[in-house]
């Protein structure tokens, strides 16, 4: 055995030694290698110091130490005094990159550094970031797919990131899953991948990873990289449009403080999304005393926020800061115009919806956007305007007169969507659909025979249309007649106590032409005197109507000689907003005297009227009438002699509208004088009066109550003012849609200084009833 072992020994111990020179030999020749490597690659680090050596390190010091502007200085020199030392190129590139100057530093990547093979992974890397940042995304791909044969992950992921801003979601997600096959855990793996389907669009999936990489991460409770993934996590919520989440995930880092600037940016959008206008203007102005230093989304968003609360002129100051910061931010742009409008400086907001589409022609639809929302507002002026833009620049775009025009005609403007769709019509694509606006537009005014006229003129393909065909539907179902009774008891101080029963009817025999037929019952009296007359008329009548017009006439035929009368009328409609009305009448005076002495005047005059708009009730699309102002002028020749001249003015507001209640104010008053005073008929020689009241309707099943309360005074010469007030109290019910009855009372007082009494007591009383019934 030890013989044995003597024998091994030496035989171990000359292994070992031929083991060691071995060894020895392969140390010299690595040695050997890597200072003949460090030779050819960077030859400066073999040799003495080179003559740049020093001003180079003094660059990457400065560099290092944040003063760009001189360490990229010192570079430009060296690279001037230089020109074939490579490494000054290579840091040249990596300080240009570090000071934010990618393009710069790919520039001379490109230009001198591109095709060497000796080139460190450094630089590769900073130029792959440099390109990714500038958005070469194509040069970036590159350069990470030789990086990631290193194995590093990183350089993978940063390559499918890449591959998602290329348009090419399935290679980024091929790579993604290889990763996940190598690294089931890896939560670097799925905050990326959220990171890129985020970018793609994929909202969901991507909260879906941000979600799985923040349950791995809090096992290791990386505090920075979770608040990372909230960050993230709350950008997809904000663009899934869950806003509420968005809140829930970044409010703990808001209250602590800890949120970065992004996050707080993120923060106040996803208020703004939740319609919480007030809380993201708090929070806004909480987390940033200097709008100059948020994220320029953000202070937009703090824009938009004062905009959606009303506060228009705080808005627009916001977004001139933003416009400031970033000339080319188009939505604070567009935002600013629309502010601009809803204020009235409608002349300089034309101007920024001109700037906007000028530099970008898509923008176009979102001016025609706020073009719309301002006829939903009743600025249909403004309205007119904006879109006059939009066709100045796009002229012949035929979707977007439709939709101008559409929303004109269901907010109840059919003569301006009448013109709008008459300019569709010759554009190409337009022709069926105009027509068929024009068409509806036409049977809402009345003008039938236009209606007709432009649908008899499509062909058969066109009437298979579904808006020719909404068109001929309306047109089969326009109203073709009505007939109206009227039944009413009147009383006055004035010793009046009459009874009247009115029928009129109106029959469309065809296009514009309707025949009108009214009767006529009135029975008077005179309290005091007892004295009574019996009046009762028939006449026939024609009306024609167009979209632009409406004419009436008709004559009245009476049981009393000399007691024939007639009447025209006609309504001039320059738009949708005015009335401009002529009249003329030939009628009894109506008191039982007038009557009985057949007294008649000739009275005309006319009148105009104007509204302003306001938005739809809720639920409906029709404008609603806010303010309806009247002015009208009329003289009365009577035939005993007397001249009559009225002047009046009348103003409603509209104060509430909804499915529950209307609630209107009105103001009237009116000056009217006689050349004399009449025994037979109430004729002061001068009369001011001035009203005002409310009118309150409350909608019930199927009908509606309705209460006035007027207060009136007047005032006659010679006597003193008089005060008239008044009550009224109706009810309609609505039998069908087009059967219904309205009933109503009401009573008045009056302080009748007139007959010499200043106390107030009686001053009308009136029931009356009416039926109505449409086909």
């Amino acid at each position: 055995m030890n013989s044995i072992m003597r024998n091994v020994l030496p035989m171990n111990q000359g292994q070992d030694r031929k083991r060691a020179r071995r060894n020895r030999f392969l140390s010299c020749v690595a040695w050997l290698l890597i200072v003949a490597f460090s030779f050819t690659a960077f030859p400066a680090a073999a040799l003495a110091a080179e003559p740049w050596q020093a001003t180079h390190d003094k660059g990457i010091e400065l560099a290092r130490a944040g003063d760009f502007k001189q360490a990229i200085s010192i570079f430009a020199e060296l690279r001037s005094r230089y020109p074939n030392a490579a490494p000054v190129w290579i840091d040249s590139a990596i300080v240009l990159h570090w000071s934010g100057d990618d393009k710069g530093a790919t520039d001379i990547y490109e230009s001198k550094l591109r095709n060497r093979r000796d080139l460190p992974l450094y630089l590769k890397e900073a130029m792959a970031n440099a390109y990714y940042r500038t958005g070469v995304f194509t040069e970036a791909r590159i350069l990470y797919k030789e990086l990631g044969a290193t194995g590093e992950h990183r350089f993978r992921m940063m390559e499918a990131q890449a591959l998602i801003r290329l348009n090419d979601p399935a290679e980024s997600e091929s790579i993604y899953r290889g990763l996940l096959i190598e690294k089931p855990n890896n939560p670097d793996v799925y905050l990326s991948r959220g990171d890129a389907r985020l970018v793609h669009g994929d909202y969901h999936r991507a909260i879906d990873d941000f979600l799985t990489a923040k349950a791995l991460m809090e096992q290791n409770a990386d505090a920075d990289k979770i608040r990372k993934i909230d960050s993230l996590l709350a950008a997809a919520y904000i663009r899934a449009s869950d806003s509420a989440r968005a809140i829930v995930a970044l409010e703990p880092y808001i209250q602590n403080g800890t949120a970065d600037i992004v996050m707080q940016a993120d923060y106040v959008f996803a208020l703004r999304q939740n319609g919480s206008f007030e809380k993201a203007i708090d929070a806004a102005r909480r987390l940033w005393p200097d709008l100059n230093k948020p994220p320029v989304y953000g202070v937009r968003v703090l824009g938009d926020s004062y905009l959606r609360s009303g506060d228009y002129s705080q808005a627009i100051q916001v977004y001139a800061i933003v416009l400031r910061r970033d000339p080319k931010d188009h939505f604070a742009l567009l935002g600013s115009a629309l502010a601009g409008v809803l204020t009235g400086k409608v002349a300089d907001a034309l101007i920024k919806y001109d700037q906007v589409i000028a530099k970008d022609p898509r923008l176009a639809e979102l001016v025609l956007d706020d073009c719309l929302y301002f006829v939903s507002l009743g600025k249909t002026w403004s309205a007119e305007k904006v879109f006059g833009v939009i066709t100045k620049r796009i002229p012949n775009n035929a979707a977007f007169h439709r939709q101008y025009a559409d929303r004109l005609a269901l907010s109840g403007l059919p003569r301006a969507a009448f013109e709008n769709y008459q300019i569709l019509r010759g554009m190409s694509g337009g022709g069926a659909t105009g027509v068929a606006g024009m068409s509806r537009a036409a049977t809402a005014t009345g003008d039938y025979a236009q209606a007709k006229t432009l649908l008899d003129a499509l062909d058969q393909q066109a009437l298979r249309s579904p808006v020719v065909a909404q068109a001929l539907r309306e047109y089969e179902e326009r109203q073709k007649g009505s007939w109206n009774s009227r039944t009413a008891f009147y009383s006055d101080y004035r010793n009046k106590a009459d009874f009247s029963m009115v029928n009129s009817f109106e029959a469309n025999l065809g296009g514009n032409i309707s025949l009108l037929g009214q009767t006529t019952r009135l029975s008077l009296r005179n309290t005091e005197t007892n004295e009574t007359a019996d009046y009762w008329s028939y006449g026939p009548g024609i009306r024609i109507r167009g979209l632009k017009y409406d004419f009436k006439a008709w004559s009245n035929y009476s049981n009393m000689a000399n007691m024939d009368g007639n009447q025209f009328s006609l309504a001039l409609y320059p738009n949708d907003k005015s009335t401009v009305g002529f009249f003329s009448t030939m009628a009894p005076i109506e008191t039982a005297e007038a009557m009985n002495q057949r007294i008649m005047a000739r009275t005309y005059g006319g009148s105009y009227s104007w509204q302003k708009f306001a938005s739809p009730a809720p639920g409906g699309t029709q404008l609603r009438v806010k303010d309806y102002y009247t002015v009208g002028y009329s003289e009365s020749s009577v035939t005993d002699g007397n001249k009559s001249y009225n002047i009046s003015a009348n103003w409603d507001r509209l104060i509430r509208d909804d499915r529950l209640k209307r609630l209107t104010w009105s103001t009237y008053l009116s000056r009217q004088s006689f050349a004399f005073e009449s025994p037979n008929y109430y004729s002061p020689g001068l009369r001011h009066t001035i009203g005002t009241g409310l009118t309150d309707r409350t909608y019930v099943k199927r009908g509606y109550w309705e209460w006035k309360v007027f207060l009136e005074y007047g005032g006659a010469q010679p006597y003193s003012w008089d005060f008239s007030p008044y009550a009224r109290l109706e009810y309609g019910h609505f039998f069908t849609s087009l059967f219904f009855a309205v009933a109503g009372c009401e009573y008045g007082f009056s302080t009748k200084n007139e007959r010499g009494n200043p106390s107030i007591g009686f001053g009308r009383f009136q029931c009356d009833l009416n039926i109505n019934l449409l086909w």
